[in-house]
């Protein structure tokens, strides 16, 4: 990965790192369900995490490598001892009972729920609880919905297990495993207890605002799976939600992130912010001469025509209007700006066509955006007053968006 693809990844992420922090209020909202704490969406992310599917396939692959504590358990009976005998039970029992036949000893059982079986048995546990939880919220997204499969069908196969399976299923999530044991399983020279160990550790970690582990979660569960292109959209769309959300004086709640989702990424007071999607006030005025022969050539070929929508689409659920788009172009070469530069701003233009109903298109241009990621300084400086704004990577990571709050909000 280059050094622009890390700059990338970690202003993608510190900005998400904004919205999960410990005692910060962030809605996280799905169909039905209301997520009020960030907190659960971090968990959401554990779940999903590579950890934790590593660690169930590591079991369900070295099952050997699960080993039972054992344990003595007092048992009475009549004639029969199973273990080392208690003698002073036993002649205590014989005396009440009457019954020379009478014993007591401690028999020695295999215990699969103690110690790091404990931490194991409870990582486990709780991810299912997790994704039990909130399955009807991440089925919608396709990728989310494949690697919760995953997860639940390691899991699935591990509770048919004899044995340590027996001891799993049998876990409760109250409480949580003992210091002892978490240091039990920390120590362990099995992997598969380290394992449960690190997992462990990483939830305390995100659970108590651990900002850097919180974004080396984020980005193996949510955003380092995106292309690069993908990622500079995504800071846009983040970017402008949180620059508007502030100059409004409305609270930003992000709700989870998925490209071209039918549902906001971010709501703050009446404004609703799309990534990938047109939003709900899209009107389809006539084509142009040059788009029906476009259209024709490709249905000629057998092949389907595209529909147009902006990158990021901001919409006044109040007003019923879009008040602003942006379009944005990720490249690392300095030579190939213009042509970037060109085919956003015509792409914008063409888009702006779709909400002409609601808003004047002249007007809606004004409040638009044109990010390219490496535009140069003296193009994004300039500030013509009836074009939409450019902005470059600069912009976005200084959050130098104060001119286009102003056009938005005069």
């Amino acid at each position: 990965m280059s050094d622009s693809d890390d700059s990338l990844d970690e202003q993608v992420l510190r900005l998400l790192v904004r919205f999960f922090r410990t005692g910060d209020t962030v809605a996280l909202t799905g169909g039905a369900l209301n997520l009020q704490d960030d907190l659960e969406y971090l968990r959401i992310q554990w779940a999903i995490s590579n950890q934790i599917e590593d660690l169930a396939r590591h079991l369900l692959e070295n099952r050997h490598e699960a080993q039972a504590s054992l344990e003595t358990i007092l048992q009475e009976g009549s004639g029969v001892v199973r273990g080392r005998l208690d003698p002073v039970r036993t002649i205590r029992r014989q005396n009440v009972t009457g019954d020379a036949s009478q014993v007591c000893y401690h028999e020695p059982r295999r215990n699969f729920s103690e110690g790091p079986n404990h931490v194991l048995g409870w990582v486990l546990r709780f991810s299912e609880h997790i994704l039990q939880r909130y399955f009807e919220l991440l089925r919608v997204s396709a990728e989310y919905n494949e690697r919760v499969g995953r997860i639940m069908r390691c899991i699935g196969a591990i509770l048919h297990l004899s044995g340590i399976g027996d001891a799993i299923s049998k876990t409760s999530i109250r409480p949580r495993p003992s210091l002892a044991s978490v240091t039990q399983a920390g120590r362990s020279r099995k992997r598969l207890y380290r394992k449960a160990f690190d997992a462990y550790q990483l939830l305390r970690q995100i659970e108590s605002g651990d900002q850097q582990q919180i974004i080396n979660l984020l980005n193996g569960s949510l955003v380092g799976p995106l292309e690069d292109w993908q990622k500079f959209e995504l800071l846009v769309a983040l970017q402008l939600s949180e620059a508007m959300a502030e100059a409004t004086g409305h609270q930003l709640m992000l709700r989870p992130i998925e490209q071209g989702s039918a549902r906001p990424i971010a709501t703050f007071g009446p404004y609703d912010v799309y990534w990938q999607n047109r939003g709900p006030y899209t009107n389809f005025p006539e084509p142009e001469p040059s788009e029906i022969m476009v259209n024709e050539v490709l249905r000629s070929y057998g092949v389907k025509v595209g529909s147009d929508r902006p990158d990021v689409v901001i919409c006044d659920r109040v007003q019923e209007v879009v008040v602003a788009i942006a379009e944005a172009k990720y490249s690392t070469s300095m030579l190939s700006w213009p042509d970037a530069f060109r085919e956003a701003v015509n792409q914008l233009v063409r888009y702006s066509r779709l909400y002409t109903e609601s808003t004047p298109q002249d007007v809606l241009l004004r409040r638009s955006i044109v990010a390219v990621s490496n535009l140069p300084a003296e193009i994004a400086s300039s500030r013509p007053e009836s074009s939409p704004l450019a902005l470059n990577i600069n912009d976005l990571k200084s959050g130098n968006l104060e001119a286009w709050t102003q056009r938005i909000q005069p």
